[in-house]
């Protein structure tokens, strides 16, 4: 509690992203499961849906029922990311090879001896 704890502290913009595992949560669902955390010490006034620093991320699972919550630590906003998502982007790549091929095709290829 004490690494979220310090995470809300740092007075960062936050939104919420809300996942269902094998399942889809209707918009009502996910403000109650949001409302859930309304004892943290969240500030209404840092929540930023799109320019966001911290996303904090519930996930709903479904087979065990229970929640789960986190903060999202890899993310990529978008293509020019400096980030590792970004940097191994199949678009990107100048070359395409067997570790970057259809899985089905790989497969073929490495039983052809």
């Amino acid at each position: 509690m004490d690494k979220l704890q310090a995470s809300i502290d740092k007075k960062s913009t936050f939104r919420f992203s809300i996942e269902g595992i094998n399942k889809k949560i209707p918009r009502e669902q996910q403000t109650n499961i949001i409302e859930m955390f309304k004892n943290l010490p969240f500030e209404q006034e840092l929540v930023d849906l799109k320019n966001f620093d911290v996303c904090y991320r519930v996930l709903d699972n479904e087979p065990d029922g229970q929640i789960y919550f986190g903060e999202r630590i890899a993310y990529c906003r978008n293509k020019n990311d400096d980030t590792y998502y970004a940097k191994y982007d199949l678009k990107k790549r100048p070359y395409l090879g067997p570790t970057s091929t259809d899985h089905e095709l790989a497969f073929l290829m490495a039983n052809q001896g």
